[in-house]
């Protein structure tokens, strides 16, 4: 019986269904420059006095009188003039990019999957010297040895495709059992010279009966990888054309499911621009160490050392291209807008305009745990009169939910927040977690703490409110903070579990006015006829119905007694190995 009690034990932990951090969900809270390193990078604040600028976002909204979705891609059209313009190198890493449970376009859109390998493989023949990478998430490989047809088509054209490992990165479980059974296999593999390998990989390909992924048989490695709940979700660009780096920093994936979902993305060039590739090389770097399985070169064998690799197809840059002192006025409150120095909000354009007329604008990008201190930074320095606007997919870790909390007890206007309503994802219904436990969460904390806080939902229609973006705006004290990219406010994104990057904008007026401008017509619907977003508790779509709180968070105990922090709140931990 005790052996029995044992194995139900040992299974639960394995399966990360017991929580065994009885601490707080405490954030990362170190903030500082960082190299370009592989994870938990956090670059200088760069100058963006002269460089090019652009905020572009794809959104839907819904025609009532016609009844049809209303589609805006300009994302889309950005990425193709990227790549179409880039002379010397790509290098992309997008969490989905083959048409993954998609075997028809989305609505009736063109099939951007194929479209964009067509532009990579058409890219590679006109210009055969140029160094084309992708980096992907084992999601691609069924988390075992699926074939992407798409992958498939880019390697035969020439185009290098790496596998990004997750090892490295913290546990989902908050004991990391699982990370530990692989780490032992590969020490077992390296110390045996690969011969250990061999018995795992015939054993690893073994399909289990009944289990269809994609149409693709699921193996017993896809079960082991995918048990780790992990994923690289970052969504990245980086193009070089006559000299110049540009990088895109985004929330959007080049995937047919996802083509419609509501997207913000911002392309920058100059030192950012090369600091996100340097980063991106480590990430290379690390997978041709791991050998074929993670690094699948399409003109270069298996043998073909690591260091001449990098050093011909992705060549170092010195530390001078990204190790620019910064300019830091962060006490000035002048601020010059020149509103004829950029573009009507969120249009793609081939030409974007220059932030000439912005005094002091800077960005940063930060990765994995060095996102979440910028943004808790923010939220905790938010004035009486500061604007706070925030889009979120999912919105659920611990520590960020009660700093908007206290953030909305010091505003003299609400804090307005426009939530996804998690009920669609790719091919199937959601049950609204978390966003609807958390949204009723906020209004009740909100209501007992007298503290501004107002939440609608975005109106989906098979569509998502994708979105990962924050903007605090005074005009009067010159604050203008704008962030955004792969990162969803959770503890899976933010406690450094998925690998994620995002990009951090100070002192840019003009975007923020971008960025405000879409928000506020998509809070109150002020284009006629079209619906973007609905109350929180509009009875024609029930979003705020949901289960118990205990679906996004438990609380904490100590002698069987609830504990509460100082502002009388329930102390929470965020559940683990969810789908967020």
């Amino acid at each position: 019986m005790i052996a029995r009690l044992a194995l139900i034990v040992l299974l639960a932990a394995l399966s990360g269904c017991m929580i065994w951090d009885t601490g707080p969900d405490i954030p990362f809270l170190l903030d500082r420059p960082t190299p370009p390193q592989r994870l938990n990078a956090r670059s200088p604040w760069y100058d963006l006095d002269g460089q090019r600028v652009e905020l572009l976002a794809n959104y839907c909204g819904w025609d009532t009188l016609r009844q049809q979705r209303i589609a805006h891609l300009p994302i889309n059209e950005k990425v193709r003039q990227m790549i179409w313009g880039a002379d010397e190198l790509i290098v992309a890493s997008f969490f989905l990019f083959d048409n993954l449970y998609a075997d028809e376009p989305v609505g009736g859109w063109s099939d951007y999957s194929d479209e964009l390998a067509d532009l990579l493989i058409a890219k590679k023949a006109d210009r055969p010297s140029l160094t084309i990478v992708l980096i992907l998430d084992l999601f691609h490989k069924g988390w075992g040895h699926r074939h992407s047809a798409v992958v498939d088509r880019l390697r035969k054209a020439g185009v290098d495709v790496f596998y990004s490992d997750l090892l490295e990165t913290r546990p989902a479980q908050r004991l990391g059992i699982w990370e530990g059974l692989h780490r032992a296999g590969r020490q077992a593999d390296l110390a045996s010279d690969g011969l250990l390998a061999l018995p795992w990989n015939l054993v690893g390909r073994t399909p289990i009966p009944g289990l269809i992924l994609d149409k693709d048989m699921v193996t017993v490695s896809a079960i082991a990888n995918a048990a780790l709940f992990k994923a690289n979700h970052r969504k990245a660009l980086v193009v070089k054309r006559r000299g110049i780096y540009e990088a895109l920093t985004t929330s959007w994936n080049p995937h047919n499911p996802s083509l419609l979902h509501e997207n913000h993305a911002i392309s920058v060039t100059g030192p950012l621009a090369c600091y996100m590739y340097l980063q991106l090389r480590e990430d290379v770097s690390h997978s041709l160490s791991l050998g074929r399985d993670y690094a699948s070169l399409a003109t270069h064998t298996s043998a073909d050392r690591r260091d001449h690799y990098l050093q011909r197809q992705l060549p170092p840059l010195p530390d001078s291209a990204w190790r620019v002192e910064p300019i830091h006025h962060e006490d000035t409150k002048e601020t010059k807008t020149h509103e004829n120095d950029f573009l009507s909000p969120f249009r793609a354009s081939s030409s974007p305009s220059c932030l000439r007329g912005a005094v002091n604008a800077q960005a940063c990008v930060a990765t994995e745990e060095a996102i979440e201190p910028i943004l808790m930074r923010w939220l905790s320095e938010v004035e009486a009169d500061d604007q706070v606007r925030i889009q979120m997919f999912y919105l659920s870790r611990v520590p960020v939910v009660s700093a908007i909390l206290d953030a909305a007890r010091r505003t003299k206007q609400p804090i307005r927040i426009l939530l996804d309503p998690n009920r669609v994802g790719i091919n199937y219904s959601k049950d609204a977690t978390p966003n609807a436990q958390v949204a009723a969460y906020l209004l009740q904390r909100a209501a007992e703490e007298n503290a501004r806080l107002e939440i609608r939902w975005y109106a989906t229609h098979g569509e998502q409110n994708h979105a990962k973006a924050i903007t605090i705006t005074n005009p009067n004290t010159g604050k203008y903070l704008l962030s955004l990219g792969s990162a969803n406010w959770t503890r899976k994104n933010l406690a450094g579990i998925n690998m994620e990057n995002n990009i951090f904008i100070r002192n840019a007026p003009q975007l923020n006015g971008q960025f405000n401008t879409l928000f506020d017509r998509q809070w109150f619907n002020t284009d006629p006829g079209i619906e973007y977003s609905v109350a929180w508790d509009d009875p024609r779509y029930n979003y705020h119905h949901h289960k118990s709180l205990d679906c996004w968070a438990v609380p904490r105990y100590s002698h069987f007694q609830p504990l509460y922090d100082d502002h009388g709140r329930p102390q929470l931990l965020e559940q683990e190995l969810v789908h967020w």
